[in-house]
């Protein structure tokens, strides 16, 4: 097993998971509900919510799939469709008008 993302935003793993999924990545995610640290047994920060792929030949692509979601969250730029040219504004990670992501 990979972890290939780690993140103390659940919904940033979330949106990672689902993209996973769907471009047939099978993935898990561990520590997203951390029992021990809402009892205060255990640090959150020690133990951060995690995103794993089970094999090895599916982990190249899993990082390139984040790469592509994460990258253009922190660019608030707009951007044009490289598929229909729809002008966005820059907090959208995917067309709305195509669904085509933002590259």
């Amino acid at each position: 097993m990979y972890r290939v993302h780690t993140t103390s935003d659940l919904a940033m793993l979330e949106l990672l998971r689902t993209s996973l999924l769907e471009a047939g990545i099978p993935c898990y995610t561990k520590n997203e509900n951390p029992v021990g640290a809402a009892m205060g047994e255990v640090p959150p920060l020690l133990n951060p919510p995690e995103l794993w792929v089970a094999h090895a030949e599916d982990r190249k692509r899993a990082l390139e799939v984040i790469k592509k979601r994460t990258v253009v969250i922190y660019d608030a730029s707009g951007w044009t469709c490289s598929n229909c040219a729809e002008t966005l504004e820059g907090q959208f990670t995917e067309c709305w008008s195509c669904g085509t992501m933002r590259q």
